[in-house]
């Protein structure tokens, strides 16, 4: 019998990262579509030669990997960038995650990440079990942000404009995570939620 599939999701800084090891920890299996995304840029050559026209050639460092600073500076000052560049990758990315779910049987849980749930909508077919959105304060995103990415205020907050309103976002929320204190805190809420799914 395959297990639930639930996706998990939340604005960039809002700690969806951290509930989704929690999740792992907990013996859920999980998959992470921006991991798979970052593969693809590695090892897919359509997706390369893909970014390179549309980000220019600074997508990639000299040795080949790719420089997602770089990336994220041009997609997220350019809309029709960011659009040509998501409907590249997204499917693909999709029909990863796709295969990776019909191979999973063990697991009590299946927890899919992924930033763009509700904007692609291609993910949301396989989520039989809803979607978590997490969420938290503008202010505590961006420090977090600020100091996981070394990134600038202003730099933070154009990419939280660019993904989906916090409140529809929830609008449209199976479950809703709040991410406003401490890490345990989180920590025991994705606990009774992960006992909800499992039938514990």
């Amino acid at each position: 019998m395959a297990p639930p599939v639930v996706g998990l999701t939340g604005g960039i800084g809002s700690g969806k990262t951290t509930a989704l090891h929690r999740f792992a920890a907990l013996g859920a299996r999980t998959v992470n579509a921006d991991e798979l995304a970052r593969s693809l840029y590695l090892t897919d050559d359509d997706v390369r030669r893909g970014a390179i026209e549309i980000v220019g050639p600074e997508a990639y460092f000299p040795d080949g990997t790719l420089d997602r600073a770089a990336v994220a500076r041009v997609i997220f000052a350019d809309d029709a960038a960011r659009l040509r560049l998501n409907a590249l990758i997204h499917p693909r990315v999709h029909a990863a995650v796709e295969r990776t779910i019909r191979a999973e049987t063990a697991a009590p849980l299946v927890v899919v990440e992924a930033a763009l749930i509700f904007e692609s909508g291609g993910l949301l077919p396989l989520l039989t079990a809803g979607v978590i959105v997490v969420t938290a304060g503008d202010q505590a995103r961006i420090e977090r942000v600020r100091q996981r990415d070394g990134a600038t205020a202003e730099a933070v907050r154009r990419r939280m404009a660019a993904q989906l309103p916090p409140e529809t976002a929830l609008s449209r929320a199976t479950y809703v995570l709040t991410n406003s204190g401490p890490v345990a805190e989180l920590e025991r809420q994705v606990d009774a939620l992960y006992q909800c799914l499992t039938g514990g």
